[in-house]
């Protein structure tokens, strides 16, 4: 997933979209933090989100669907019995300024749900929910009956599956992608843990924290980091050797499209000695970090080695079992023999 940022003008952020498809991303990302959830079904993110697809990418964006920045937003003022009350009566406010809104009233779950149905037939087809991993542990204790907010998520999660969203939480909840948020001030450096990564959407904060980790390490994990793509978009470099990072990762990317197509959106991942492998009921990839000077496989009957592809596109000579000089950050697909 490719995005902008706030600061880029129009023109930048529809440079930034057309170069983020040559680079082979599939969705971008609208960074439109902060903003309340009613912006999602804007006449102005309608024309971005027309935007992204004639780019030939998937529209996806950042929402506040359970909260908003402050109680001079219309709807929480219009509203108040919508919010929820912490055990002294008070309106729970995230950080202290972000009131909380109660999943389990009747009025406000009518509201996001047409807010979200007119985003969705404007072009939304991929949301990120901001708090959506605390979400859950919300409890209103001016109900009848005090509960956690996870039916509440629940209900949220299954309304975007049915309208075919895919959906990404701050935070962690067994229910959806787990958007892990990397800021390079806060964490340790991952290099060699990047398993602990399996099956995530690795969020970054600006530029800096985009190339912070290598792609290929992270990628060979499934888990693909977002990259902001403004910088390169318009020529300006933010970190040393930024404009290089993109030029690989723009060579990764269908590496990585043919490997997800071949094995699955959840392929089972392996560590192996070289790297990790991929693999789903039509196929595995191996994804090598090392050089491996020669390397011959035990494959299931019915099975080869399929197509080799290298950073550099280097040529790779093999059988169909059998590989050899492979260089690092190289990808092989195996599958089925024609």
């Amino acid at each position: 997933m490719a995005s902008s940022t706030n600061t880029c003008t129009k023109n930048e952020h529809l440079k930034t979209m057309k170069v983020s498809k040559q680079l082979g991303f599939k969705a971008f990302k609208l960074n439109i933090c902060p903003a309340p959830l009613e912006m999602l079904a804007s006449d102005k993110i309608a024309l971005s989100y027309k935007q992204i697809q004639s780019a030939g990418l998937e529209a996806k964006t950042w929402s506040a669907l359970g909260y908003t920045q402050g109680m001079d937003n219309p709807v929480a003022a219009s509203h108040k019995d919508w919010l929820i009350r912490d055990r002294n009566g008070k309106v729970l406010q995230w950080f202290g300024s972000h009131p909380v809104f109660d999943l389990y009233n009747p009025g406000y779950d009518k509201h996001w749900r047409t807010v979200c149905e007119t985003a969705i037939k404007n072009g939304l087809q991929h949301i990120y929910i901001d708090m959506g991993g605390v979400m859950p542990a919300a409890v209103n204790y001016s109900s009848k009956s005090p509960s956690t907010q996870l039916k509440g998520m629940i209900g949220v999660f299954k309304f975007f599956n049915d309208n075919n969203v895919s959906v990404g939480v701050e935070g962690q909840n067994p229910l959806v992608l787990d958007e892990y948020w990397f800021r390079k001030s806060k964490y340790v450096n991952h290099t060699g843990k990047e398993f602990a990564f399996i099956n995530t959407n690795v969020a970054t904060y600006f530029n800096t924290d985009s190339l912070a980790m290598d792609y290929f390490r992270v990628g060979m994990n499934n888990a693909f980091i977002q990259i902001i793509t403004a910088p390169y978009a318009v020529n300006f470099e933010v970190v040393p050797n930024g404009q290089a990072l993109v030029e690989e990762i723009g060579k990764l990317n269908p590496m990585f499209l043919k490997a997800i197509k071949l094995t699955g959106n959840a392929p089972f991942v392996q560590q192996t000695s070289f790297g990790t492998s991929w693999t789903g009921k039509d196929g595995a990839a191996l994804f090598f970090w090392d050089k491996v000077k020669n390397l011959k496989l035990d494959i299931p009957v019915g099975w080869e080695i399929k197509e080799i592809f290298t950073v550099d596109g280097e040529k790779v000579r093999h059988t169909s079992n059998t590989a050899y000089a492979i260089p690092s950050k190289s990808i092989i697909l195996i599958g089925a023999r024609k």
